[in-house]
């Protein structure tokens, strides 16, 4: 993976997500981060369970090595222009 590949992975990830949503999944794609150096690629999600991200992974053709939860002290819904955070 490269700086170059990044904006695919991006266009995958948001219309697997957009998928996911038609389909009822509770789930919006934030943004991707690559470490080119250590040739990782972190894509964030914003959803209601794992099970809604890893069918937006999928719907979007992209591979799963793992799910992880994360924590944050941003609150997205006051962010401009932020998706919405789906509800619980």
């Amino acid at each position: 993976m490269s700086l170059e590949g990044l904006p695919a992975v991006a266009s995958r990830a948001n219309r697997g997500a957009e998928e996911a949503r038609l389909a009822g999944r509770q789930v919006r794609y934030l943004t991707s981060l690559l470490f080119e150096r250590d040739d990782v690629l972190f894509s964030l999600f914003l959803a209601h369970s794992e099970g809604d991200v890893l069918d937006a992974a999928l719907r979007g053709g992209m591979p799963v090595d793992r799910i992880s939860e994360s924590l944050t002290d941003l609150c997205l819904s006051v962010v401009p222009g932020s998706p919405e955070v789906p509800a619980p």
